[in-house]
């Protein structure tokens, strides 16, 4: 693996330098720095939540844009740093184990915390490193509870929360077992994620179930008309289906919100061969100079038209 990385390193890097449009990217919404602190705060609560009692795990967490200061988790949020800080900053000249657990949940958060955007606000799994550090501060506390009998029952109670805690983990794995359960259960959680939706009907697509790939694709249409990905989807599932003229439709829909997807252009370029629409086919092929010079469909059709033109020396070259 780590002769490999070098190479598809190399790889990707030169794939997005070349068909940098070939799919779309999607990130986070656009907002000031300040909102993002907002969302940061509630974020945060959120997360020493779930590390406490964990519930209701699932991977689409979904925030509301709309956030205020005096919002109940921005104020949690707020809270909890200054009282970590105040510990940290407290424990520095007594316990300094103490303060290394706090200062390594800051710095392991920092990353996840969205100051910087990210292509989600929010994952269960980004806790895994900045946890650590809150682990060590909970597990100082337990060793400095005073008192034989006090620290026994301290231990009991930890040892029964530890067990609740490996079943709910065990519970959770099940979870992962396969894509369409993962998929279909986050759905259920989560059943406003247009995201979970899209990748819910490619894992259909993907496995050959065409008809379940278009209803499910059409769900997340339904609650985003201009979700890109869901057209490119049920575009590749009507072709797959042998429907021709409906994946031309759904391909020219997702051109309308983004006329530079490659991806688009290079199947209705495909399509529009199979149809014997071969000036349509060129219109998509040259509306994309890097899907024309970069890819074997659209050499072949600069050759094709070069041979109708009697251009045969650059017809040979193409």
């Amino acid at each position: 693996r780590s002769t490999l990385f070098p190479y598809t390193t190399l790889f990707r890097s030169e794939r997005w330098r070349l068909i940098p449009d070939l799919y779309v990217t999607a990130g986070a919404p656009q907002m000031g720095l300040g909102h993002r602190v907002l969302l940061m705060l509630s974020v945060l609560s959120e997360y020493l939540s779930l590390l406490a009692v964990p519930r209701h795990l699932h991977m689409e967490r979904m925030f509301p844009l709309q956030i205020s200061l005096l919002s109940p988790t921005v104020l949690i949020g707020a809270l909890s740093i200054l009282l970590l800080t105040g510990l940290a900053w407290w424990a520095w000249p007594r316990a300094r184990l103490l303060t290394f657990g706090i200062s390594w949940f800051f710095v392991a958060f920092l990353p996840i915390s969205n100051l910087v955007p990210l292509n989600a606000f929010m994952a269960e799994h980004w806790m895994y490193l900045p946890g650590i550090g809150l682990f060590l501060v909970a597990g100082l506390g337990l060793h400095a509870v005073p008192g034989r009998y006090y620290r026994q029952a301290a231990i009991g109670v930890f040892a029964v929360v530890l067990l609740l805690y490996a079943g709910i983990s065990f519970r959770r794995n099940l979870d992962w077992r396969d894509e369409a359960t993962f998929y279909t259960l986050t759905m259920k959680a989560a059943p406003e994620s247009i995201r979970i939706r899209t990748n819910l009907g490619n894992m259909y697509l993907e496995k050959g179930e065409f008809q379940k790939a278009v209803e499910t694709l059409q769900s997340a249409l339904r609650l985003d008309p201009l979700d890109i990905y869901g057209y490119l989807g049920m575009g590749r599932a009507y072709e797959a289906m042998g429907r021709n003229k409906d994946a031309v439709e759904q391909f020219e829909k997702a051109l309308l919100i983004y006329p530079r997807a490659l991806i688009a252009h290079l199947h209705l370029a495909e399509l529009y061969m199979k149809m014997g629409l071969q000036d349509r086919a060129n219109q998509h092929l040259e509306a994309s100079p890097q899907l024309r010079s970069r890819s074997a469909l659209g050499l072949v059709a600069a050759g094709d038209r070069h041979m109708k033109e009697r251009k045969y020396g650059e017809a040979i070259d193409a």
